[in-house]
């Protein structure tokens, strides 16, 4: 699969991405994201205990864990941080976006 070069992705589970099969083509899917050279992919699972699993390039298989009432940032891949980019607020009712000026 091609993807464009960007410093951040995400990947945002449906119902139909739960399950070991699930679980692999997820972790094909972040192998070719940092093959194109991204730095940073969340695997975002609102449904689950750990909303976001932060994935990084450097460390591809230990990601950094985010859960409800965390602020969740891309680390090195947004320079400057979360406040010059969009961040997660995990909330107690669910995931609610919010844009830092």
């Amino acid at each position: 699969m091609r993807f464009l070069e960007e410093a951040h992705a995400a990947e945002v589970r449906s119902e139909g991405d739960y399950g070991p099969l699930a679980e692999r083509r997820i972790a094909e899917k972040r192998r070719d994201y940092f093959a194109a050279g991204t730095l940073c992919v969340w695997d975002v699972d609102i449904l689950g205990r750990d909303i976001i699993k932060s994935y990084h390039s450097n460390d591809p298989d230990t990601p950094i864990v985010f859960r409800r009432g965390d602020l969740a940032d891309a680390g090195d891949a947004v320079p400057g941080g979360p406040s010059l980019w969009m961040i997660y607020y995990l909330t107690r009712n669910g995931l609610r976006e919010n844009v830092e000026n």
